[in-house]
This record gives structure tokens, C-alpha cells and sequence, in this order.
């Protein structure tokens, strides 16, 4: 009996097909990229804040360690003074329930300055409650006015 060559060929290709989906799929860190992570910002991305001394929030998409979630872990950088790491300068809240972690200054006469630009960068060592990292850092920018508020 000869094997069926059209049978042959088709199983092969089924094969090649199903080997390159697997492979084409993000191996790095599955169903851990930043923006499955992360719903939203407060202030959002390239928003203009006039309230130089507004809390910053990360509302995450499922439970994260608030170990993780430190100086450490996010950073502050202050646009106006070379990028300086800011982080010391902000308590760190997580309030579980509604999977937010929230920085305000620790001092309240803290504030950005005026005209400056404020980047926040995540890194992939902030962890899910599961304690499995993000893998990928995450960053968004804010500018403030030309005024305190």
C-alpha cells in the first residue's frame, strides 16, 4: 500500500502552521505586557496639569504586590532638573480594592515647579499579587503649567 502523498502534505503543513503560531506569540512574558497591566493614569499620558503638587495614580488591571511597588520599582523624573530621580519624595499607597496605587508628596510644601515635565516609569519588577513580574517597563509623561496650584 502507498502512502497517500496528498495526506502526507497536508499533514506537514498543518504541522509548519501550528509550530510558527507558537512561535510567533510573545514568549517573553505571556499576558504580562505593561499595558495589560496598567487600565490608567492619572494624570494620563501628555496631560497638562496647573496643580503642581497633584497626586499621581496607576490603576492596575488585576491585584499587584504592594511590596513591589516602591521608590525602587517607580520612578519619578523631573524633566526640569535632568531627568533627576524624584522618588524619595513621594509616600507609596495601594489601596487593593480598587487595584490603585496612589504617590503624593511626603512633604506638602513639595510640589513639580512650574513649566516642567514629569516622567513616571513602572519597571518590569513591579509584581502581580502572584508575584510573577511585569517583565517590560511602562512610562507616561505629565507637564505642569505656568502656574502653582
Amino acid at each position: 500500500m502507498k502512502p497517500n502523498r496528498s495526506y502526507s502534505y497536508t499533514l506537514a503543513v498543518a504541522v509548519l502552521f501550528i509550530l510558527l503560531a507558537a512561535c510567533s506569540k510573545d514568549s517573553s512574558a505571556s499576558g504580562n505586557k505593561p499595558g495589560s497591566w496598567i487600565s490608567a493614569t492619572v494624570p494620563a499620558n501628555n496631560a497638562q496639569v496647573e496643580d503642581t503638587h497633584s497626586a499621581i495614580s496607576v490603576m492596575f488591571t488585576k491585584a499587584m504586590n504592594p511590596a513591589s511597588l516602591n521608590a525602587e520599582n517607580i520612578l519619578g523624573l523631573d524633566g526640569k532638573h535632568g531627568d533627576a530621580n524624584i522618588s524619595s519624595l513621594f509616600d507609596y499607597a495601594y489601596t487593593l480594592d480598587t487595584r490603585t496605587l496612589t504617590l503624593e508628596f511626603k512633604d506638602p510644601a513639595s510640589d513639580y515647579g512650574t513649566d516642567n515635565g514629569i516622567q513616571v516609569v513602572i519597571t518590569g519588577k513591579v509584581e502581580g499579587a502572584d508575584k510573577k513580574p511585569m517583565n517590560e517597563e511602562y512610562s507616561f509623561g505629565f507637564s505642569t503649567g505656568g502656574t502653582g496650584g
